[in-house]
């Protein structure tokens, strides 16, 4: 749906695309998504039914312009920082970091510890 946004963030934008091209829009975005022509035939079918254009709807379609775009920022630094979280504990594995505890056996984790 943040790819959907990012494209067309009014429902004069969502309408004026029509199932194809949000279909597309969408399997880019999730390519293994199954329900991607349902999905925009439920949305062209639910705009062509709305009868009451909002006061504001421009204004409202810029801040959510922003806020797909801000998101979608927020998502790419997470994934970034998520890698770089990874790359430094496979740099330190904990047999090697983490000194044994107080009556513990030293040796090999568990089998049943995460990896």
């Amino acid at each position: 749906m943040l790819a959907l946004l990012q494209a067309y963030p009014s429902p004069a934008a969502l309408g004026g695309a029509g199932d194809d091209r949000l279909t597309e829009v969408m399997l880019a975005a999730a390519p293994r998504m199954r329900s991607a022509l349902d999905l925009a035939e439920q949305i062209t079918a639910a705009l062509a039914e709305q009868t009451v254009t909002v006061p504001g709807t421009g204004s409202a379609a810029e801040i959510v312009s922003g806020l797909a775009e801000s998101l979608a920022v927020l998502f790419k630094r997470r994934e970034m920082l998520e890698m770089r979280i990874a790359a430094l504990l496979g740099a330190h594995p904990p047999e090697r970091s983490w000194p044994p505890c107080p009556g513990s056996r030293s040796g090999p984790a568990p089998a049943s510890w995460p990896t």
